[in-house]
């Protein structure tokens, strides 16, 4: 099994950088601390705990590993694995969305290597009898590729002599192909291709990490974020769209039409405003929605919605439909995450 890890940074710093992992990953490694006092402040509300999780959860990723790390730091007591296993599996289940039965906790020690690769701690081995963090890693299944359709690639990274690093999302490429970097509308011809490892392919498919070389294009139109298609389906070039909202618990200003946010997709981010607002419903504790109201004057915390956004400049978007992968985005504010959603259609 090929399996590719990507960081993806713990400090609200580098939530961006967080969030150009997450929109490429199959599933979550969530690494939290077991040191009594370190995991608490990890998980209350200005910790990253809580919005790392909503994050790969609304990015799309439906399983996660949590890690329960520095266990030896507290004697490797059972106790302390249940209770972190508690708080989380509640949040994660009812917060964020994840079935129970697609998350795992594993207990090790990341300073000693314990039940990393193998597990030799005697207290340890008193209660633990599970599975280690490379065996739950094998046995972790990537999600269903779209190979039926065109190809589509977003641009992770832009290296030397004509190169991009990236995550194929649908389709397949093969040297010689015809492409189009979008959205600068830009025709190249792939030169070679290399799986993350140095590996050289012929022709790489939906799900595999690769570097692309490109002929005949400019360094100056290469960039983070662009998409690569190819030349008889381009992906759309989009400047305003329909979506599905919902907001997160950390909105403290609600949404009105004109309200100015980031808008983070895959690679990109950039300034946008909600410009219209045509639905609302409440999402109560238990899942459940109040009556729609359209045409409301503002959006609160916890709703679901649809809305009207609009983008600074022209961005590569698609819609649920068509690739989900390329349709969802993140909305933010002041260093916070308030919504997250998928595009609906496209207006313009």
């Amino acid at each position: 099994k090929r399996v590719t890890l990507l960081d993806a940074p713990g400090h609200r710093d580098f939530i961006p950088n967080m969030i150009s992992g997450a929109a490429q990953a199959d599933a979550a490694l969530m690494v939290v601390p077991a040191s009594l006092g370190e995991f608490e402040s990890s998980f209350q509300r200005n910790g990253q705990t809580q919005e790392h999780a909503l994050l790969v959860r609304y990015l799309g990723v439906n399983n996660i590993v949590v890690v329960i790390n520095k266990l030896d730091t507290v004697d490797w007591k059972e106790e302390r694995f249940s209770e972190i296993k508690h708080i989380m599996l509640s949040f994660l289940v009812h917060k964020a969305g994840f079935k129970e039965s697609n998350v795992t906790f594993v207990p090790c020690s990341g300073l000693s290597g314990e039940n990393l690769t193998s597990a030799s701690e005697p207290a340890l081995l008193q209660w633990y009898k599970g599975p280690t963090v490379l065996e739950v890693l094998e046995t972790l299944e990537g999600s269903k590729r779209p190979i039926a359709k065109p190809f589509r690639m977003c641009v992770a990274d832009v290296r030397s002599t004509h190169t991009v690093s990236g995550k194929i999302e649908a389709g397949y490429v093969s040297i010689k192909d015809k492409i189009i970097i979008c959205p600068q509308i830009v025709t190249c011809t792939v030169k070679s291709i290399h799986r993350h490892g140095g590996e050289k392919v012929d022709t790489a498919k939906a799900g595999d990490n690769v570097d692309i070389s490109l002929q005949r294009s400019d360094d100056s139109v290469l960039s983070i974020g662009s998409i690569l298609c190819p030349d008889y389906s381009a992906v759309p070039i989009v400047s305003k769209f329909e979506a599905n909202l919902v907001t997160l618990e950390a909105m403290e200003v609600p949404l009105f039409p004109g309200s100015k946010l980031t808008l983070f997709t895959q690679s990109s981010q950039l300034p946008a405003t909600v410009t219209k607002l045509l639905l609302k419903q409440t999402v109560t504790g238990n899942g459940a929605k109040s009556d729609a109201k359209t045409n409301p004057r503002f959006i609160t915390k916890n709703q679901t919605a649809i809305v009207e956004i609009s983008c600074s400049r022209k961005i590569c978007l698609e819609t649920y439909e068509n690739y989900r992968t390329l349709s969802r985005f993140l909305l933010r504010s002041n260093g916070v995450t308030v919504a997250a959603g998928y595009v609906k259609s496209i207006i313009e």
